[in-house]
């Protein structure tokens, strides 16, 4: 959407890469490059509903059945 207003941005492949390395040390942060591989624009909730399901598979693994997912953006 920016690109067409002629704004500049960071690439979806550069930002994944650089939130993995300052999470590279973390052992309860991860970083998924899903919606950065989409061909085209994922909305909130598509994105929302994606995340939810890995973290309550993950979670699941841990005896965790309780899981709430907030997205957080914005300036």
């Amino acid at each position: 959407k920016l690109r067409n207003k002629g704004v500049s941005y960071i690439k979806a492949y550069d930002r994944c890469k650089m939130v993995m390395e300052a999470t590279n040390d973390s052992d309860w942060l991860s970083v998924s490059a899903w919606e950065a591989q989409a061909s085209h624009f994922m909305d909130f909730p598509m994105v929302t509903h994606f995340v939810s399901q890995q973290l309550r598979k993950e979670a699941n693994k841990h005896g965790c059945t309780k899981l709430e997912v907030y997205y957080v953006c914005g300036e």
